[in-house]
C-alpha cells in the first residue's frame, strides 16, 4: 500500500525537483522551505477503492493529504444505511475532524476512487501548524470551507432533486478521477447519495439519453461536461468557488 512509484512522484513534487507544483492545492499554498522541512515528517501512501482511512469514534491518528482520487466521508445509521456528506480530492486533506484538531474521527473516511498523497502522524501536523502561520492560516480557512460544505450537502439533499444531485456527484467525481472515465456502480452512488437504487438508475437513464453521461458494466464515463455542469444544483459551482477562491495563492514549486 505504501511507497508505489505514482504516490512517489508526488512526493518528489514537494522538493521542488524540477516538476509542476505539488499535488495537493493545501501542501502548495507553502513556500518550497516550509514544503522540504514538512516532507521530512510525511511518507507518500497509495490505496484502492474501497480503503477505509478513519472511522468515526476512533482517534485521529493520521491525516492525509489526497494529491489524486477521492475519498468520501460517510455517516453511516444505525440502520446501516450510510449517506456520503462530503468528498475530499486533491484540494484537501481527510478526516475532514484533523482540520480542527479534533481528536476523533466525526464520519467515516472512505477512498471512492483510488488515491494517492501523503500522511502526516496528527500530532506531527500540529506542531507544523504551530511553527508556520500562513499555513496555520490556511489549514483552518480549509477546515470552514469544509464545514460549509458540509452544511451545503445538509441543504442539497432536501431540497435538491435526485437528478441535479446525481450531476453535482459526477462532476467532483470527473475532478477527481482524472479521467474521464471512472468505475462506478448504481448501488454505490445511490448510497453515496441517500436513496433507492431505482432513483439513480432513473437520473442515469434520463442523463445517458441527453448524451451527458455513458454508463456500462460498473464504468461511467463523462460524455459532456459543460452540459453536466448547466443540469447539476447550484452546489457544485458553489463548492468550487469557495475553493478557488481559498487557493488563489497557491505558491509556485
Amino acid at each position: 500500500m505504501l511507497d508505489t512509484a505514482c504516490a512517489m512522484r508526488f512526493f518528489n513534487c514537494m522538493a521542488g525537483e524540477g516538476v509542476p507544483p505539488v499535488a495537493n492545492r493545501l501542501l502548495a499554498t507553502l513556500d518550497a522551505g516550509s514544503r522540504n522541512r514538512l516532507r521530512a515528517l510525511m511518507e507518500p501512501v497509495s490505496f484502492e477503492s474501497g480503503a477505509t482511512l478513519a472511522r468515526a469514534g476512533e482517534p485521529v491518528t493520521y491525516s492525509y493529504f489526497v494529491a489524486s482520487g477521492m475519498i468520501s466521508m460517510v455517516k453511516t445509521m444505525k440502520s446501516g444505511r450510510a449517506v456520503e456528506i462530503a468528498a475530499v480530492g486533491r484540494e484537501g486533506m481527510a478526516p475532514l475532524a484533523a482540520t480542527l484538531n479534533f481528536d476523533r474521527a466525526v464520519f467515516d473516511s472512505v477512498v471512492q476512487i483510488r488515491a494517492t498523497g501523503f500522511r502526516i502522524a496528527q500530532r506531527e501536523l500540529w506542531k507544523s501548524v504551530a511553527q508556520n502561520a500562513e499555513f496555520d492560516r490556511t489549514i483552518h480557512a480549509y477546515g470552514e470551507v469544509a464545514m460549509a460544505q458540509l452544511a451545503r450537502t445538509a441543504a442539497c439533499n432536501i431540497l435538491h432533486s435526485v437528478k441535479k444531485r446525481c450531476c453535482r456527484w459526477l462532476l467532483t467525481a470527473h475532478d477527481n478521477a482524472e479521467s474521464d472515465v471512472f468505475p462506478l456502480t448504481h448501488e454505490y452512488l445511490a448510497l453515496m447519495l441517500g436513496v433507492r437504487r431505482a432513483a439513480v438508475s432513473l437520473a442515469a437513464e434520463s442523463l445517458q439519453r441527453a448524451g451527458l453521461i455513458e454508463y456500462c458494466h460498473g464504468k461511467m464515463t463523462v460524455k459532456n461536461r459543460p452540459a453536466l455542469e448547466r443540469a447539476a444544483c447550484e452546489c457544485y459551482a458553489a463548492g468550487r468557488a469557495e475553493l478557488d477562491k481559498l487557493f488563489s495563492t497557491e505558491q509556485p514549486a
